[in-house]
């Protein structure tokens, strides 16, 4: 089946997500890890409210019967709070009982009291005195995560199991555990697993739906954090996760409106107010995350470098200065960067390398020394180097700013030799075809200065101000790789026609600019040209056989009815990722849908399922070779196996296994699969008319 050209493909989302984001060393993200494994302490317990029926146990004080709830509501929704608030009243007149006490030292542990957890459990020396509770194992366990750690834990929680298989929080406590291990799979079966055994427990459906999102299984886990918040609506931590599934969908506002829930909630947790501001400046309302910033700075470390932060990348250096007098934390590397912006580079570089001499070097301090040096044709600190050359991508950002202190040190050929090493500083980046004369350009001074200064600001995500030196730059000197960072700038900050018009200029001047004729395609084929994306595409394979843009390629022309093209670019890509299924099972569908070789489109899709078992489209593809070569009996049970796996929700499936239940005589299941497929499918889709045809027939 046809792959959909995305209208915001791959590349370009990888290349620039959105117009700004935060850095890391200043608003830390949030991570599915760490919703799951949640550390209450200060961001508050899970509180639920107490069963009427433990309360009434507590009232008549028929403590056996309490014992025996608190247990239940530990099994089944992982109610640490009753335990916390009930538990010592309990153990005062029930000294002899160790349920209490192991219940009591598992929610401890949970709320990070691990003293006292561990104090409790030593009081108890023979817990396995009854020989069939999970519950010493599980406070051994929770004791174990939050002080030696996940492996540690995972022998505990693996002996409490097998003690209890029907104990919903002990496979709750397991997948807690493996996700910490970075074992997903195991976590998500865990999960799934708690579920299963206890439904009603929106812990257990938040933890499914954050290992699905962790998976890459976004779909899903939307389902399961929708079914968290069907239990309680006020659950901050589905909130949050849901706000980020859905801002992976770009569906921004809706992400907005869930954290803004989870802020007016009665508790809220005060990680949506990071959440938020880092949506907002995504989304270039930096306004907006002002104003969050500012209404929530009890959620920040050091609200004051927050500010700052957004004033930088509002390209306002003198606001960020006035912030970062207020700033509590170390907020030098900010100042900095705020010095250079507003044209002291040279106070800039003072102020990083005087960090560099009285401490360790970070990654950010590094990349900026690097850059600054450059500007300033100093060279880069040995400590500095010794980080950038930690990871590869760190290595090509060097090798960029070293090449630029080369065009005035050494000349522009030195220049284009040292900027090889640059490729895939950011991806899709690269340096073939730039022309000598842009080096000879940039060993001038201030055009170097200007150049180093736009980059750091790319790198580090302050768009508008990398946009602004950039455009500044090209109004003195004709430089193709400004044009080409001006215009990814302009994509991040949404602006594509203005980056189209730059990248058509830049590919004019050097056709042979792979990443400029690769980027112009991406931005084409967004804005709906795709005769002109195809072009720039081509134009780039022919400069660097890059396996992602020979997709498109293939894909495109297929799109546009060039099947020689795109047999040609499929067939090359399968010659560079022999081991890719999707290369085969598009090469096929280019065969099938014109019904033209289809022994050798069955090939390749076989080929397709060897390598990738299962997929739906791939099952698709081979169904309907079968279809068309006579053989419905065949195509039967792979297409409805492709349109269950698929979800009823692929429109081209649909339309495959409707023709080919109606041919096999079953009209009712044909009609309910068009009826489907007309709430699926856009009114454009290729088969609309031929689906509506076949429902003419039926009827």
């Amino acid at each position: 089946m046809r792959f959909v050209i995305p209208f915001l493909s791959v590349w370009l989302a990888a290349t620039a997500p959105q117009a700004a984001t935060f850095s890391e060393d200043v608003l830390p993200g949030i991570g599915s890890g760490d919703l799951i494994n949640q550390k209450f302490g200060a961001q508050g317990l899970d509180l639920m409210r107490s069963p009427r029926d433990l309360m009434l146990q507590i009232a008549q004080q028929n403590f056996e019967k309490a014992i025996e709830i608190l247990g239940r509501e530990l099994a089944e929704r992982a109610d640490y709070a009753s335990i916390l608030e009930l538990a010592p009243q309990i153990r005062q007149v029930m000294t002899e009982n160790p349920h209490i006490l192991w219940l009591h030292a598992l929610a401890l542990a949970a709320n990070q009291e691990t003293d006292q957890a561990a104090e409790l459990l030593e009081l108890d020396a023979a817990a396995d005195r009854t020989g069939d509770s999970p519950l010493p194992l599980l406070a051994q366990a929770m004791l174990a995560l939050r002080t030696d750690g996940a492996d540690a834990a995972s022998d505990y929680v693996a002996q409490a199991i097998a003690r209890a298989p029907d104990h919903a929080y002990a496979h709750n406590l397991a997948g807690i555990i493996a996700s910490q291990q970075g074992n997903m799979d195991l976590a998500r079966a865990s999960f799934a697993e708690a579920v299963r055994l206890a439904p009603e427990s929106k812990i257990f459906w938040r933890n499914l739906g954050l290992a699905d999102f962790a998976g890459d299984r976004i779909e899903t886990a939307a389902d399961w954090l929708q079914k968290a918040l069907d239990l309680d609506g006020s659950d901050c931590v589905s909130l949050i996760a849901l706000a980020q599934v859905y801002e992976a969908w770009q569906r921004l506002g809706e992400a907005e409106d869930l954290l803004r829930r989870c802020l007016a909630s009665d508790r809220p947790d005060t990680r949506a107010a990071v959440q938020l501001i880092r949506l907002q400046v995504a989304g270039n309302r930096f306004e907006a995350a002002l104003e969050t910033a500012t209404g929530h700075a009890a959620a920040l470390v050091d609200p004051a470098a927050v500010v700052a932060e957004i004033h930088l990348l509002r390209n306002r250096p003198d606001l960020a200065l006035a912030a970062l007098d207020a700033a509590a934390g170390p907020s030098r590397i900010q100042r900095a960067f705020a010095q250079a912006m507003t044209g002291d580079p040279a106070a800039a570089l003072a102020q990083i390398q005087g960090m560099s001499a009285s401490g360790s070097v970070g990654p950010a301090q590094a990349l900026a020394e690097a850059a600054l040096a450059a500007a300033q044709g100093s060279p880069v600190g040995a400590a500095s180097r010794e980080v950038l050359a930690a990871d590869s991508q760190s290595r090509a950002r060097l090798a960029w700013f070293d090449a630029l202190s080369r065009s005035r040190a050494e000349g522009a050929g030195a220049a284009a030799e040292t900027a090889r090493a640059a490729a895939d500083m950011m991806p899709g980046v690269r340096f073939e075809g730039v022309p000598e004369d842009d080096w000879a350009a940039l060993s001038d001074g201030e055009n170097r200065v200007r150049a180093a200064l736009g980059m750091l600001w790319f790198l580090r995500g302050y768009d508008l101000a990398s946009r602004d030196v950039f455009a500044r730059l090209l109004a003195d000197a004709d430089i193709q790789q400004a044009r080409y960072f001006t215009a990814l700038a302009d994509v991040r900050l949404g602006n594509l026609a203005s980056a189209r018009t730059r990248l058509a200029e830049a590919v004019f001047a050097a056709p042979s600019y792979y990443s400029a004729q690769n980027l112009l395609g991406e931005v084409a084929l967004n804005l709906g040209y795709h005769t002109e994306a195809l072009e720039a595409y081509r134009k780039a394979v022919a400069v660097v056989e890059d396996g992602g843009a020979l997709m498109k390629v293939g894909l495109l022309a297929d799109f546009l009815d060039e099947p020689a093209i795109a047999e040609d670019a499929l067939r090359r890509f399968i010659a560079l990722h022999p081991k890719s299924f999707i290369g085969y099972n598009q090469l096929a569908w280019v065969m099938v849908q014109r019904e033209t070789r289809l022994d050798e489109a069955l090939q390749l899709a076989e080929k397709a399922d060897s390598l990738k078992p299962g997929n739906a489209s791939i099952l698709d593809n081979i169904g309907w070779i079968h279809h068309l070569r006579g053989d419905d009996r065949k195509a039967l049970p792979l297409l409805r196996e492709a349109n269950k796996r698929s979800g009823n929700m692929n429109p081209d499936i649909l339309y495959h296994l409707a023709v080919v239940e109606a041919k096999s005589g079953s009209v009712v299941e044909s009609l309910a699969l068009l009826d489907r497929f007309v709430d699926v499918a856009p009114a454009s889709h290729v088969a609309a008319a031929r689906a509506k045809e076949l429902r003419a027939r039926l009827e």
